[in-house]
């Protein structure tokens, strides 16, 4: 990565990453921080973390998904029938920023399991910054590598530190009014197959978390929106808000006009998920 750039001027694009600048509401800039910046913050508000994606593929192949696919990715995004999680977003806008230019790498982290996350690394002039758009938090900007950045956003707050040896970044979220370790970034740059067998244990039951809850996350500038289970929760600068979802109509709704996921296929993920030992609705008469 020694003297790595980003180039001067933007290169011509594929139709699909002129679709997927679309959905973003974006024009191809040539790499800098301030449009790479854009990017994020528009992907950001525009792509919902949500594990419903993740579950539906599990039961279609088990636990040997195929890889994520940018071009059915894009599609699904711009339908309203989906986000993801960290692999699929991450690899995806990866592939876009690379198409404009940029000097950009996947990265692993450790959340719940060795290489559980995944986050991508952007060498600019300025320096090399995170970008981690799927990490359900309201990283709306890159961050960057070699400082101490604390993020607060609707009541939240985030902190970002160096790891001691230099080779690592780690993430502190305040739990409990202290900060508590969240995420250890791996920056090494990682291939595919090194990737995999993160991508894999998500797909696995026991091994990863998102076989055994339902999870959906929104961002934007007004707050933080989150469903966890049962519990929908809207983070804002006067305070939590909270709600019980005891419906499959109210699931539908907070897809519909929480999340801004009309197609979201939500209750078949939950069909899914009670085969897989979490009830969320009584049973269907």
């Amino acid at each position: 990565m020694r003297g790595a750039t980003s180039e001067s001027r933007p290169r011509q694009v594929s139709p699909w990453a002129r679709r997927y600048l679309a959905l973003l509401g974006l024009e191809p800039e040539s790499p800098s921080l301030p449009a790479l910046a854009r990017v994020t913050e528009r992907h950001l508000r525009r792509v919902p973390f949500e594990n419903v994606t993740t579950v539906l593929r599990f039961r279609d192949f088990g636990s040997e998904p195929p890889v994520p696919d940018p071009e059915h990715l894009l599609t699904q995004w711009a339908a309203r029938r989906g986000g993801g999680l960290c692999y699929e977003v991450s690899r995806t806008l990866r592939r876009l920023l690379q198409e404009l230019g940029y000097r950009c790498f996947s990265i692993s982290g450790t959340i719940t399991f060795p290489g559980s996350h995944e986050a991508l690394l952007v060498q600019l002039d300025e320096g090399r910054y995170i970008v981690d758009v799927g990490n359900g938090a309201p990283f709306f900007h890159p961050i960057p590598i070699g400082e101490v950045v604390e993020i607060r956003h609707a009541g939240l707050r985030y902190r970002f530190r160096p790891g001691e040896d230099g080779r690592t970044l780690i993430q502190d979220r305040w739990i409990g009014e202290q900060w508590t370790p969240f995420c250890v970034y791996d920056l090494e740059p990682k291939s595919e197959a090194e990737l995999h067998p993160g991508y894999v244990g998500h797909h696995t039951p026991g091994r990863g978390k998102f076989l055994s809850e339902l999870v959906l996350v929104r961002c934007d500038h007004r707050g933080v929106y989150r469903l966890r289970n049962r519990e929908l929760v809207h983070f804002s600068e006067d305070g939590m808000r909270a709600e019980t979802l005891t419906t499959r109509e109210e699931y539908l709704r907070a897809a519909r006009e929480v999340f801004e996921m009309p197609e979201l296929p939500i209750l078949d993920a939950m069909r899914v998920l009670r085969r897989l030992g979490l009830i969320l609705v009584e049973e269907e008469g």
